[in-house]
């Protein structure tokens, strides 16, 4: 007879944190169509937005692309949240591997994990410019928002400072993470979850030293979840890395 399925004591089950990480996906695609439907919509009916001319709606559609994934992701975070204190509340400040870990970690881990992000990022700018990106490869909606000067550059430094070190690391190696080690243990969790980290940014699978740079700062992320046993680390080395990546595009 197999062993029974073990329930952690704060009902982080593996199918709701799937059904999370679903949540987040599909409310970030819904929202993307409701709000950049609505804008486009309300420029139609107020008259500065001609439908028959196709080269000017392709302008629009890029002009409001930045604030609109802004908006929905922010908005598919705070689901996020709201379905981990609903579903699961106790596992939100549990620091243990099964739990989000929603702590600061202390300063020594803190200090060390921003220190390794930030070297995690260097190694992966030598590797850019010793292999650059063909010139023929397709530039992801971030990519472009980084290399187009005003707003969407601005929108950008926020997703990669703000948004994606807290959101993602809280989805990933929070949420993601603790609900899947109850069930498959801490080696495949890992696995999984890093899997569907680099799979998420599918413009790192067609350049490889993206590709390695994603995939270590995921490994990198989790070693500190687990060490520090606290969600604040991972936090860090994710914050450093794209920190790193931020100046860069700048200079």
């Amino acid at each position: 007879m197999p062993d029974p399925v073990v329930i952690p004591p704060h009902g982080l089950s593996a199918w709701k944190g799937v059904a999370i990480l679903a949540a987040y996906l599909s409310t970030q695609v819904v929202a993307s169509i409701l709000l950049g439907g609505t804008v486009l919509i309300w420029m139609i009916l107020i008259g500065v937005l001609d439908i028959q001319d196709q080269l000017q709606f392709e302008q629009a559609q890029t002009q409001i692309m930045p604030p609109i994934l802004l908006l929905s992701t922010l908005i598919s975070f705070g689901v996020v949240v709201g379905l981990v204190l609903k579903l699961a509340p106790p596992a939100f400040l549990d620091c243990s591997p099964q739990g989000v870990g929603w702590a600061r970690g202390d300063g020594r881990s803190l200090r060390l994990a921003a220190l390794t992000g930030g070297l995690l990022a260097g190694l992966y700018l030598l590797l850019s410019s010793t292999y650059p990106p063909s010139p023929h490869l397709p530039l992801s909606p971030l990519v472009d928002m980084a290399t187009t000067p005003g707003l969407a550059r601005w929108i950008w430094v926020v997703l990669a400072l703000g948004v994606a070190p807290l959101g993602e690391e809280l989805l990933f190696r929070g949420i993601l993470l603790g609900s899947l080690v109850q069930s498959v243990g801490s080696k495949l969790a890992a696995v999984g979850t890093t899997l569907l980290f680099v799979v998420l940014h599918a413009d790192a699978l067609l350049y490889w030293p993206a590709l390695l740079g994603i995939g270590a700062l995921a490994i990198t992320c989790i070693l500190f979840r687990w060490k520090s046993q606290a969600l604040g680390p991972a936090i860090a080395v994710h914050l450093a890395y794209n920190s790193v990546i931020v100046c860069s595009a700048w200079l």
